[in-house]
């Protein structure tokens, strides 16, 4: 089965449903974007992540039916990516249908479906920037971890069975916490991801609206 993400930078220019190089506020200078009530305290440039996207560190989740607008990017590690394609292609139909489910979950969010903490969360503490894209159904449900490089992006680092991370507080859930971290130092050194207190900051359109997120 062919691959079907895109590594190619220039992607981020191609598609006339797609605002500015990445997303729809300007990265640099950021402070221009701001406004005086909420909290920006970094975002990394388009020149930063398109560098990491040239260099293959990172793949880009394109949306599966061609012609569909891309209003946020996904971005997934290279090992993800890889993981990814082989359980999609898994010949044991159960796997191969739950990777594709969760493709499909990716693809709701590439193509401006409707975002709320029930399917994309920030995880506790805040200041981490740790997220994780819930795929529910069917089971085994699965969490993707990641962090925001700047708003509408996100930056995808692995994937693990609900069932495995256990309660929140877990030592599992802890370790899965650090290891998006390690894999994100992999991509980007010790840049820091995009942090605001507003959920409506990371997505800028179609989500939750109102809800503070707690440093």
């Amino acid at each position: 089965m062919g691959n079907v993400y895109s590594s190619d930078p220039n992607r981020l220019l191609t598609n006339p449903g797609e605002a500015s190089l990445i997303c729809k506020v300007p990265l640099k200078p950021y402070a221009r974007c701001i406004a005086p009530a909420r909290k920006f305290t970094y975002m990394l440039s388009s020149d930063e992540i398109s560098a990491a996207m040239a260099g293959a560190r990172l793949i880009r989740v394109v949306p599966l039916l061609p012609g569909l607008a891309s209003p946020r990017v996904l971005l997934l590690t290279r090992t993800l990516d890889q993981l990814m394609s082989q359980n999609m292609a898994a010949a044991d139909p159960a796997i191969s249908s739950r990777w594709w489910k969760l493709r499909a979950d990716m693809d709701h969010f590439v193509t401006g479906g409707y975002v709320n903490d029930k399917f994309l969360k920030p995880l506790t503490p805040a200041r981490h920037g740790v997220w994780t894209l819930k795929s529910v159904r069917p089971k085994p449900g699965l969490r993707v971890f990641g962090r925001f490089a700047a708003p509408d992006v996100f930056v995808a680092t692995h994937v693990c069975e609900r069932r495995q991370l256990k309660g929140k507080l877990s030592l599992e859930f802890e370790l899965a916490k650090l290891d998006c971290e390690r894999e994100w130092d992999l991509v980007f050194g010790k840049r820091k991801p995009f942090f605001s207190t507003r959920y409506e900051d990371y997505i800028t359109q179609n989500a939750a609206r109102d809800v503070e997120i707690e440093p």
